[in-house]
């Protein structure tokens, strides 16, 4: 994609997402999924910097 597709995509995407639920048991997830996120973006970029 070009530059101005992808955060149009990223941001398209997000305004998908169905925004109603559980808020305890999503606010109960929190932590790990603040754990993941980070265990991705230190993937993502250790991989990239390796290129």
């Amino acid at each position: 994609m070009a530059g101005a597709e992808l955060p149009r995509a990223v941001l398209e995407q997000l305004r998908a997402v169905d925004r109603y639920g559980d808020w305890d048991k999503a606010n109960s997830h929190r932590r790990s999924r603040a754990l993941l996120m980070r265990e991705y973006l230190r993937r993502a970029l250790g991989a990239g910097a390796r290129r």
